[in-house]
């Protein structure tokens, strides 16, 4: 299931009523007020992406440390993996209505409902309207037990389609053999959406890989190290164009929430297409309140130029 709101707010720089399709299962919400048009016509974009650590630790005051950090990064999308609904309360939609960002999709992880609800979503936060969702699960026995999936768009950028692919593979240490088909899978759509939207923007990738630079399943999803997933289909790490250039470590030994002993890794990732320009890439969500994270990963966020591939 995927449920998409349209959310409108006044403050300048960023972005849920409803009606539910029976057919798709897509629900849509509308608020009114919206940016001024006037950067719409811009190519650069910024996106971010966050594992949010769903509602672990103190997670009312992580959520405010989470919007804050967003407000920050000032994007334009933003993807959240581990982000989470319940009957009453929606973090993507709260987080899009504090930033102003128009438009929310979310797609929930697999498994029963908790307290008050609760599902674990990822979810996809844009500027911009977004269309064609499409919500599937991962194709290995580990990332099923995981409750583990990917969440596709199309994001109607006004220079043209952008596709749009958000996941987050299974978490075992021993699982890059799992990782490699769930990558595939991931590719597969991103080409699928492509293909569909008949974009000539794009496509960008994005989420919690659990995997580091030079494992075989990240090498695989970007295709230029080794033969692409999908033939044709080369992403390009924006980690690459850091400023300051670091060992981007998303997952850091410092982390307040964070076993003692932790080795600090790179594992959450910006993808873009060949033709897309990165123009910068940071992190977000580094810095502690009082002794306390926003999440347990930091995110990673980027300024891109959207060019046609053809």
């Amino acid at each position: 299931m995927t449920t998409t709101s349209n959310q409108s707010g006044n403050q300048p720089g960023n972005r849920p009523g409803s009606q539910t399709s029976k057919e798709s299962g897509v629900q849509s919400s509308t608020q009114s007020g919206a940016r001024a048009g006037s950067q719409d016509s811009r190519r650069d974009i910024t996106v971010a992406t966050w594992n949010v650590w769903r509602r672990g630790g103190p997670w009312e005051q992580r959520h405010k440390m989470i919007i804050d950090a967003l407000e920050f990064a000032a994007a334009d999308v933003i993807t959240l993996q581990q982000t989470w609904v319940t009957n009453d309360r929606n973090q993507p939609a709260e987080i899009a209505a504090a930033l102003g960002l128009e438009h929310v999709q979310v797609a929930p992880y697999a498994g029963p409902s908790g307290p008050d609800g609760q599902r674990i979503v990822l979810a996809v936060i844009s500027r911009w309207p977004l269309r064609d969702a499409v919500s599937r699960a991962l194709p290995s026995a580990l990332a099923r037990s995981q409750g583990r999936g990917m969440l596709g768009v199309v994001v109607d950028h006004p220079a043209g389609a952008l596709p749009l692919v958000t996941t987050h593979l299974n978490s075992s240490p021993t699982g890059s053999g799992d990782r490699v088909s769930e990558v595939r899978a991931v590719a597969e759509l991103t080409g699928e959406l492509a293909g569909a939207a008949d974009a000539d923007l794009g496509p960008i990738v994005t989420g919690d890989l659990n995997a580091e630079p030079g494992s075989d399943e990240v090498r695989l999803l970007g295709g230029l190290l080794t033969a692409p997933a999908v033939p044709g289909l080369g992403l390009e790490d924006v980690w690459h164009y850091a400023d300051p250039a670091g060992p981007g470590y998303t997952w850091r030994w410092e982390n307040s929430f964070l076993a003692a002993g932790t080795r600090s890794a790179r594992i959450d990732y910006i993808l873009v297409g060949l033709s897309t320009g990165v123009l910068g890439a940071r992190m977000i969500g580094l810095d502690p309140v009082d002794g306390v994270h926003p999440s347990t990963h930091a995110g990673v966020c980027a300024k891109l130029l959207l060019r046609p591939a053809r």
